[in-house]
């Protein structure tokens, strides 16, 4: 193709079409459309805005029990001075049973309760099984252990654990640290756990937002 002409191919055979060449169309350039403005809560990601409409679980627990996001339990002090199977005997009572410090956040989550609630110390469930080995009442794994000496105690009398708060009263390095007790001889405050009567899931979905042009 030139300026002479146009060479077609027609079933096979050449012909040539005079005249110019011909010009493409013109295409206007399009203005891409502006930003959306993203406002009351709504975050910008792309060209378009997104909110998360809960960041949580809502958990329904009974009148005087605390709902822990950690592990969507419900949980309950009481500050009545109970050896180890009174406490144990209380939290079943109560539709549950001792709470348990099986991970370091539940181990951080009961201390800041017992700030709250100003309890010096509380039973807690862990306690030797008859084979000598510390175990957990709700059957989770043994992962960990925060013995205030570094070390667990005793086995012959100090078969029941305590988990100790803060307060002026208690051993600096004792505070957030677990102590082994006499099962019936020492008397403590106790914490319970148990499941919600409730658990409405989070909405986590993003909702599309189309923004202010």
């Amino acid at each position: 193709m030139n300026k002479f002409g146009i060479i077609l191919w027609l079933a096979g055979i050449a012909y040539i079409r005079c005249g110019e060449e011909p010009k493409p169309p013109t295409v206007k350039p399009t203005k891409p459309a502006p930003p959306p403005k993203c406002d009351g809560g709504w975050k910008k990601f792309g060209d378009k805005c997104y909110k998360k409409t809960s960041l949580a679980p809502a958990i329904e627990c009974e009148a005087g029990w605390t709902a822990a996001q950690h592990d969507q339990m419900c949980y309950k002090g009481s500050s009545d001075l109970r050896n180890f199977i009174e406490a144990k005997d209380y939290c079943v009572k109560e539709g549950g049973t001792m709470a348990c410090a099986s991970t370091p956040v539940e181990n951080a989550f009961l201390f800041n309760y017992m700030a709250e609630q100003k309890y010096l110390a509380v039973w807690i469930g862990g306690s030797l099984d008859m084979k000598d080995k510390w175990s957990w009442l709700d059957d989770s794994e043994w992962g960990m252990a925060a013995w205030v000496d570094g070390k667990a105690p005793d086995t012959k009398t100090s078969r029941c654990l305590q988990l100790h708060g803060k307060s002026a009263s208690i051993k600096p390095n004792w505070r957030r640290y677990w102590t082994g007790e006499n099962c019936e001889n020492a008397k403590t405050a106790v914490v319970c756990k148990k499941k919600p009567n409730k658990v409405t899931p989070a909405d986590l979905d993003r909702k599309l937002h189309a923004g202010k042009k």
